[in-house]
Parts: structure tokens; sequence; C-alpha cells
């Protein structure tokens, strides 16, 4: 056959042999045997070619291949798996989008503790973040400030329980307690630094409300 079809003569040939073809094959031209016709020596390729067959004579005998449903079938499965994969790839967005986040966050923490001096401007941990690394009960940096404070120096061991009490007690009761001025001054130096906290975080842009500390 000519690669020039511009001719006439050309294009007949082309025609006749188009004709042909179609007549020999009414159901179309099989398709060459990659093996047996193309000759490929492959030893793997072979396994897949015949994996490949196998699980085609599996479709072919599965049940749903005569179920007037399986088109319906079909496009919700389709549909399903489209779904499937809208929310893999949403929840790498949102795991990027949390990584940002807690980058952020660890930024405002290490600001914090760069302020409160617990670590130095190169964020190396100082002597007062050795000692909250060690506290493993309360809120480390309240009781580190504490201590370094000297709020427990003067302080009598029944205060210091009653004090150290507000880190561990969760039960919030309805009515006010007056407290005993040898128990409510600690307190209240609790409180002060409990706030000076907050607010170096909340200057930090750390999400804290000043007012709403974990204090008694």
């Amino acid at each position: 056959m000519s690669k020039d079809l511009r001719p006439l003569a050309a294009r007949e040939t082309m025609w006749k042999v188009i004709t042909e073809v179609k007549r020999r094959f009414p159901k179309g031209i099989t398709l060459l045997d990659p093996i047996n016709n193309m000759n490929i020596k492959d030893v793997k390729f072979k396994e897949l070619v015949e994996k490949i067959a196998t699980l085609e004579k599996q479709l072919e005998a599965h049940s749903l291949q005569s179920d007037p449903r399986l088109p319906t079938l079909y496009d919700a499965y389709a549909q399903k798996q489209d779904l499937t994969a809208q929310i893999r790839a949403l929840k790498k967005t949102l795991g990027a989008a949390q990584d940002v986040m807690q980058m952020d966050e660890l930024k405002c923490r290490k600001r914090v503790l760069r302020r409160l001096g617990f670590a130095s401007t190169d964020d190396v941990v100082e002597i007062k973040g050795r000692v909250a690394c060690e506290i493993s009960t309360g809120d480390e940096l309240l009781l580190t400030e504490m201590i370094f404070n000297g709020v427990f120096n003067n302080l009598l061991p029944e205060q210091c329980a009653a004090l150290l009490s507000c880190f561990v007690f969760t039960e919030k009761s309805e009515q006010a307690t007056k407290l005993k001025e040898e128990l409510s001054g600690p307190l209240r130096t609790l409180q002060e630094i409990a706030r000076r906290i907050a607010k170096v975080a909340k200057e930090s842009k750390m999400p804290v409300d000043e007012d709403d500390v974990a204090v008694v």
C-alpha cells in the first residue's frame, strides 16, 4: 500500500483493503497475542498475561454479569471510589494545614518560654526550664514560677499542702468558701502568677483567656 493517499488510485486501493478487512473480521480485528504472535519471551510479562486471563475468566463467571443491576451497581461503586479518593486528598490537605498550625503554635510556645525565662533567646533551656521538665503533675509553668518567686519559702507544711491541692482538685463548689488569711494570701499570689503567665501567653499569640485560668 502506498503511504501517499493523495492520488485517487491509492485511495481506492486503501478503500478496497479496508472493505476486505471488515468482511473478514465483522466483529473486529482480532488482537495480536503478545506471546504467540509478537514473540515476547519475558517470564514476568507472561505471568502478568496469564494473571489477566484468569481474572477475566473470573469476571465473566461472576454472578453480577447476568444481574440487571450491574450498570447501577458499577456506577455506585465508581462514585464510591471517587469519593474515597476525594476524602484521601482532603485528609492530606488537612494534615498539611495542621502541620502548619502546629508549627505556628510551637513558635508561640517558644516565645512564651523565652519571655518567662525558661529558655534563652537561642532557645537553650535555662535552669527554670529544667526544673519545669521535672514536674509531672499540675501546671509546670505555674509551679516553676511559684518556686522561683519564693512562694513556698515562708509557708508552713500545711499551707504548702493546701496550696498545692489547687493543682489536683477538679471539683467545683457552687458555694463560695471564705478562707483564712494564711490560706487566702498564698492563693492570691498563685492567681496573680497564673494571670501573668496567661497574659504573656496571650501577648505571644497563644490562644489563652486571661480570665479562664485553671486556678481555684
